[in-house]
C-alpha cells in the first residue's frame, strides 16, 4: 500500500478479481502476475448494498528497490497464509463451541 508505505494482504470478492481479470487480459492494461502499474480500488455503500470499482493508474509505476525488498522481507508464501487462516478460524470455531457449551 503506496499510502503508508505497508505490506497488506489483498482480500478481494468476486467483483474485485473479476475486473482485475478483465485488465489483465486488455490490451492497454494486460499484465501477468503483478501489474506494472498502481490501482485504486474503491467502496461505495454497506453491506449486501456494496459496489466496489476497480480504477487502475494512467501511468506505470513499477515497484522501488525499497517495495521489492519490504516484499522479500515480509511477504509469505500463499500456501502459509492459507494454512494460518485456516488455523485462525478453527480457533475461532473451537472458541465458540466452547462457549456455547459452557452456556
Amino acid at each position: 500500500d503506496r499510502t503508508d508505505k505497508q505490506l497488506k494482504l489483498l482480500r478481494i470478492g468476486w467483483k474485485i478479481f473479476r475486473q482485475l481479470g478483465e485488465f489483465a487480459k486488455s490490451e492497454e492494461y494486460s499484465f501477468e502476475g503483478v501489474p506494472g502499474y498502481d490501482v485504486t480500488i474503491r467502496r461505495v455503500g454497506q453491506g449486501l448494498n456494496t459496489e466496489y470499482t476497480v480504477i487502475p493508474a494512467r501511468h506505470n509505476a513499477e515497484l522501488t528497490e525499497k517495495e521489492q525488498q519490504l516484499i522479500k522481507e515480509k511477504a509469505k508464501p500463499p500456501k502459509d497464509i492459507i494454512e494460518s487462516m485456516k488455523a485462525k478460524a478453527m480457533t475461532g470455531t473451537i472458541a465458540e463451541t466452547i462457549k456455547e457449551e459452557e452456556e
